[in-house]
């Protein structure tokens, strides 16, 4: 785990260079598996019950909160004191809150206010349909009206997969608001943008970001047997 401590954050092309995935239509993603795939929930719910139980077993508190941001509700998980230096966690696709479950304990007893939501289109968050819905910038202005109605005007970031892409328009559009921004599995959209074409085996890696945008295809599969 990255350890967070208060500096500013000065995006740049040469930070993250590791292959990873390459940036998907979050729209198709997300509501083909959301709104359309019941195994999808009862797999969320399974997994947060999961997670739950280990927190009781470890004596950790955590409480829940649907907070209203940029004309939505998002479920999020709060940990840590209230007075701590806040951290916000976005998690990739198709996960929900507790796909930090590693690290909600670690960072709530090292003294941070941990946040941790569901981005819109998972789990208990709000689902507005249509893809216009689900666009980058959108996506990150979420995360920046949590933070304003948790009263935070800089923060603390840290994303996984689909969150890192998130978190990289965050800390490229909004600097100012960002305190230091740790990064898993997603390297810097310029550096993605540059390799993807080039590379044939990230291509082929790449296989589902592709699929997911082809039509009505992907729900058919996604709801074969459901």
């Amino acid at each position: 785990m990255v350890a967070l401590h208060t500096n500013s954050y000065a995006p740049s092309p040469s930070i993250h260079r590791d292959r990873s995935k390459t940036r998907l239509s979050v729209g198709r993603c997300t509501l083909i598996l959301s709104l359309r795939c019941e195994s999808y929930v009862v797999y969320q719910t399974h997994c947060a019950n999961i997670f739950l139980q280990g927190l009781e077993k470890k004596d950790m508190t955590i409480s829940f909160e649907t907070l209203s941001t940029n004309g939505i509700h998002l479920h999020t998980a709060l940990a840590g004191p209230k007075d701590g230096e806040p951290v916000f966690l976005l998690h990739g696709f198709p996960e929900a809150w507790f796909g930090w479950e590693a690290q909600i304990g670690p960072l709530a007893e090292a003294g941070f206010r941990v946040i941790v939501p569901d981005q819109r289109g998972y789990n208990l968050s709000d689902k507005p349909i249509g893809v216009s819905n689900y666009g980058m910038n959108i996506l990150a202005q979420d995360i920046l009206g949590l933070a304003d109605a948790l009263g935070y005007e800089r923060f603390h970031l840290a994303g996984h997969d689909f969150g890192a892409m998130v978190s990289w328009n965050l800390a490229m559009h909004h600097p100012a608001r960002i305190k230091r921004l740790a990064i898993a599995n997603v390297p810097h959209p310029t550096v993605m943008q540059n390799y993807l074409p080039t590379h044939l085996s990230q291509i082929l890696k790449s296989w589902y970001a592709f699929f997911f945008q082809l039509p009505n295809l992907p729900e058919r599969i996604v709801k074969a047997k459901n």
